[in-house]
């Protein structure tokens, strides 16, 4: 179905809302030395801006349906539903220009912000509307290597 497509990718500008709003998050922070309830506390307001950009970015194309920060692990889980049942039918073509977007954009502003360097990884589910999976990412230092060198 020729429109999955272009309704996958028109809904990384909800994904792409955590770019804006991890720009508000002090990027000198030594993540490594923190004690982990400061460490805890700095996953939370990233995970918070995510959610905000998300929500305010989204449109009607997909909600969050969990969204969990650990300082413990370092990383930031996020299960993310799409809504329209166009994606049921989302071809492997369409899936992956949609990976590639996400990494693509999402490595290079996390990058710019020193979240990756920090360690943290950012791990995002996306589901179809009946449940069934799409597509995961794990956006962290190792996986943005190759995006960040093609730039």
């Amino acid at each position: 179905m020729p429109n999955a497509g272009k309704i996958i990718v028109a809904s990384v500008c909800g994904l792409l809302g955590f770019a804006a709003t991890a720009i508000l998050v002090p990027s000198r922070f030594d993540y490594a030395d923190a004690p982990e309830d400061r460490q805890q506390q700095r996953l939370d307001n990233i995970a918070r801006g995510f959610e905000a950009g998300f929500n305010a970015t989204s449109g009607d194309l997909s909600v969050i349906k969990r969204i969990r920060a650990s300082a413990e692990t370092d990383s930031i889980s996020i299960d993310i539903q799409f809504t329209k049942k166009e994606i049921e039918y989302a071809g492997t073509g369409a899936i992956q220009e949609f990976r590639n977007y996400v990494y693509k954009y999402n490595c290079a502003i996390l990058d710019k912000k020193s979240v990756l360097q920090e360690g943290v990884t950012l791990k995002i589910r996306m589901t179809k509307p009946s449940g069934s999976v799409l597509t995961n990412f794990t956006i962290n230092e190792a996986a943005c290597e190759p995006y960040l060198r093609a730039s």
